[in-house]
């Protein structure tokens, strides 16, 4: 725990750094309306996504788990300390924290309490232990190598979640802690929620707000897949989400006429950054393309380009490791297939792996090519039912607000088109993804971007501007509130205690359950192989489930593989 927190302070500090730079930067372009500061968390995520992609570029021609990457992070960040928006990192940590309210300071420390226990117990995750720890694993030790994923098809997924990973895994000093950055996210995730919920408990015709934010962090915590999946796995499903709602957020924050030249291009970065991180939530681009049409419009042409090469600068990157992994730009989707490369993924593979990702989504297990054929060929009313009874119930809560929300939209039809443009446009984006979602892979952690993201944009255009005087949620109720939930996290706290919690965590994380394996040779190359029925999970890489899938492109492991 003690190197935990370390690391949450080493990361978030890196990260602001960087964040407060390129805050500086887009404020040169020319706004009319300069922006001293911005969020801490956002300023922290904008920070993370730029380091993430230049180590993705990196990461193309060199391993990110040494010292010498460590190093070139470092001095950059120090070399940044120089720039004066980056210096007072420590002020500017400690401003979210003036004036919180003491019910939210211990909702605030059960909520971290929470993430240390979590975060450094036995990982063990099937995903993690499946492909997310090798993925993160070739990051560190090799530069991008061709036909990783004749290997292991999903060695093939390569989302820049698996980079930011690597580079804050802090291998190449011997520790072993594959959620350092997951649980930091969680961290500044929180830390805004806390922020929104202090700003709004005293004022009357806030409190609404206040309630609708804690809400959302009751609803992330109690459902598995969000906030405790991602402290105890490698996952970017959660991370993904947040991206997603911070565009929303960015959307909805100000009025049109209010937003500023930053904002907009904010939106873009995030909205593309997103992408790279889980595929599944692609309809986020609706918002960066509408960010790049207001630009245009009001003929900022400066805003406007810059905007477009940092979203070629983010999306670059990611398309590489994907030709590099699989052959495919879009993998596991064969389409656009535009890579003439000796290593590329059989094509017949390639749509099995897609469709299993729609048979999982709608009936979890392992299963086999004809089971997902079937799967996939099921008829609405066949799958939906079965496929409601395995949802928890926060995620059938969640499900049943979006449901709802629609229901809403429908009867104030007239109210919405009577709204302002850019809320108009938001629900546009969060119905095409709720869209998108239920039909390519409906599983709620690869959609609660938009299932959670509908009805907070409906509860902005239609719900808070039509209730004028929350005089229900009083201020010692919206405290009760919080108290309640901050008591509910203590005895969690407690439980996880006294069932998942060993005296060797108080130092550092306990790491990556070990696998048993068999190692062979292969034209040269030692090839690990877990026993029957194992994953391979930190076994030393090249790690692979059947040797007869592949073949050695060269006698080096950087040469890559191709298809047997």
């Amino acid at each position: 725990m003690l190197i935990t927190l370390f690391a949450w302070l080493y990361i978030s500090f890196s990260c602001e750094i960087w964040g407060s730079l390129i805050i500086h930067l887009l404020n040169k372009i020319g706004d009319k309306q300069q922006v001293k500061s911005i969020n801490f968390s956002l300023t922290c995520f904008l920070g993370l996504s730029a380091i993430t992609v230049v180590a993705s570029f990196l990461s193309l021609f060199m391993p990110l788990g040494g010292l010498s990457f460590q190093l070139i992070l470092l001095l950059l960040t120090i070399a940044f300390l120089f720039f004066k928006p980056s210096r007072a990192f420590f002020a500017r940590l400690k401003k979210p924290f003036g004036g919180l309210h003491f019910s939210l300071v211990f909702l605030f420390i059960s909520y971290l309490i929470m993430l240390l226990i979590m975060s450094t117990w036995t990982i063990n995750h099937p995903d993690t232990l499946s492909y997310h720890a090798q993925t993160i694993q070739w990051i560190e030790k090799y530069r991008a190598v061709p036909g990783l994923a004749n290997l292991h098809m999903r060695y093939g997924l390569q989302n820049l979640w698996f980079v930011a990973c690597a580079v804050f895994n802090f291998k190449f000093i011997n520790l072993d802690g594959l959620t350092f950055i997951n649980s930091t996210i969680l961290v500044w995730y929180f830390i805004f929620i806390l922020q929104k919920i202090n700003e709004n408990i005293s004022s009357g015709n806030k409190r609404l707000n206040a309630f609708l934010w804690l809400a959302l962090a009751a609803i992330s915590i109690s459902g598995y897949t969000q906030v405790r999946l991602t402290a105890t796995s490698a996952s970017s499903d959660f991370v993904a989400t947040i991206c997603v709602w911070t565009v929303f957020f960015l959307f909805l924050d100000r009025s049109e006429h209010g937003k500023r030249n930053i904002d907009w291009i904010l939106i873009t970065v995030l909205s593309f950054f997103a992408i790279t991180l889980k595929l599944s939530v692609l309809p986020i681009i609706l918002a960066a393309l509408y960010a790049t049409y207001k630009l245009f419009q009001k003929r900022q042409i400066r805003s406007l380009t810059i905007s477009c090469l940092i979203a070629i600068l983010i999306i670059t990157p990611y398309f590489a490791r994907n030709i590099i992994s699989s052959g495919y730009v879009l993998f596991p989707s064969p389409h656009p297939n535009i890579a003439n490369v000796d290593w590329k993924v059989d094509k017949e593979k390639t749509y099995v792996q897609r469709d299993y990702i729609l048979a999982y989504a709608r009936n979890p297990g392992e299963l086999t090519r004809q089971e997902i054929k079937n799967e996939v060929a099921m008829k609405l009313s066949q799958w939906l039912p079965l496929w409601w009874k395995k949802q928890s119930l926060p995620d059938k809560i969640s499900i049943s607000l979006m449901v709802l929300a629609f229901i809403a939209l429908l009867i104030k039809i007239k109210a919405v088109i009577n709204s302002a443009e850019i809320g108009k446009t938001a629900l546009i984006i969060s119905i095409a993804g709720c869209i998108f979602w239920f039909a390519q892979a409906p599983d709620p952690r690869f959609g609660f971007g938009f299932i959670i993201g509908l009805p907070a944009v409906i509860a902005a255009i239609l719900l808070l501007p039509a209730i004028k005087n929350n005089e229900f949620f009083t201020r010692r109720i919206l405290i009760a509130f919080n108290l309640v939930f901050a008591v509910t996290l203590a005895v969690y706290d407690c439980y996880r205690l006294k069932n998942f919690f060993s005296p060797q965590q108080i130092v550092q994380p306990l790491g990556i359950e070990k696998i048993p394996f068999n190692t062979t040779q292969y034209n040269g190359i030692d090839i690990r192989v877990p026993e029957a029925n194992e994953p391979c999970g930190d076994i030393q890489a090249p790690c692979t489930y059947d040797l007869k899938s592949f073949i050695p492109r060269g006698d080096k492991i950087t040469d890559g593989f191709k298809e047997h």
